[in-house]
């Protein structure tokens, strides 16, 4: 995980105003992501760990 890529979503996502369901979607990819910014979780992963139906 990059809690430097984690910083970046809850004080530049979450400020600007995006909805709750993009910044979490943002903040699981800053989970899986290495310092360099590089992840590769499937599209179902994220879905099925933030709830959202596919």
């Amino acid at each position: 995980m990059s809690t430097k890529l984690t910083g970046y979503v809850w004080d530049g996502c979450a400020a600007s105003g995006m909805k709750l369901s993009s910044v979490a979607i943002m903040a699981r990819l800053a989970d899986f992501s290495n310092d360099e910014g590089v992840c590769w979780p499937s599209i179902e992963t994220i879905a099925r760990q933030i709830g959202a139906g596919m």
